[in-house]
């Protein structure tokens, strides 16, 4: 689990808290799927917010490149739907087989 304050980009339509997308950090040219796990319903242009995510690929890869202070970057494609910084990184112990249970666990609303 991350937890990422980013400040979205202006140019680019709303989203929902069910968002799932790639991110990669400052340096790497890897991305990661990602989910939202706490976020606020909707997000709009220009928001500035802290949200909780999971990796799609943790715990098989590690995941390394997303530590502490790190710049990371939420993407569609070539374009940057949000920038920010890694403010937190946890583990989390589930036996969750979906992202709604998962949401639960964290007691997020879909």
């Amino acid at each position: 689990m991350l937890e990422v304050d980013l400040h979205f980009n202006d140019k680019l339509k709303a989203i929902s808290s069910a968002y799932a997308g790639d991110m990669l950090t400052s340096g790497s040219e890897i991305h990661y799927g990602v989910h939202f796990l706490c976020a606020p319903p909707i997000i709009r242009p220009g928001d500035h917010v802290t949200i909780q995510l999971t990796l799609r690929t943790y715990p098989k890869d590690s995941c390394d490149v997303f530590q502490v202070g790190t710049n990371a970057f939420l993407k569609e494609g070539s374009q940057t739907r949000a920038e920010g910084v890694i403010k937190r990184r946890g583990e989390h112990q589930s036996q969750a087989e979906t992202i709604a249970t998962l949401y639960n666990e964290f007691g997020c609303k879909l």
